[in-house]
């Protein structure tokens, strides 16, 4: 956690998936405990998925060709943003030395203390 107001806000990643490995839950370390406006976007907790937490791909996006990610969401045991990713390719059992994918990723939550804002979920509501 930051020293800076008790928050983290925003962290840069290298995600790879491993062995045979589809999915992958990142704990994006982000957490904020003060907000400046009530009518913000959640940042999560009781169920709420954070949607005003950024999941910005990054240069290579090579990377990102197969990948797709849910929406960030509060862990109540860590009180940290995690993020789900997918790879929707087939990732063999290679022989060595091969790579498996690995992709580059930029998590933010904008302060609200910088003032209010409004965010769409990633993802359409599942009726």
């Amino acid at each position: 956690m930051s020293n800076q107001a008790g928050a983290l806000l925003w962290n840069r990643k290298t995600v790879a998936f491993g062995p045979s490995q589809a999915s992958v839950d990142v704990d994006t370390g982000l957490t904020q405990v003060n907000r400046g406006f009530g009518e913000d976007p959640p940042l999560g907790g009781s169920g709420l998925i954070a949607s005003r937490v950024q999941v910005i791909p990054l240069a290579p996006t090579a990377g990102w060709a197969d990948v797709a990610h849910g929406e960030p969401f509060l862990d109540p045991a860590t009180n940290t943003i995690h993020v789900v990713f997918v790879h929707g390719g087939v990732l063999p059992e290679p022989p060595l030395p091969f790579q498996f994918p690995s992709f580059n990723v930029l998590f933010w939550d904008p302060h609200t203390s910088i003032g209010p804002g409004k965010a769409d979920t990633y993802n359409p509501p599942i009726s």
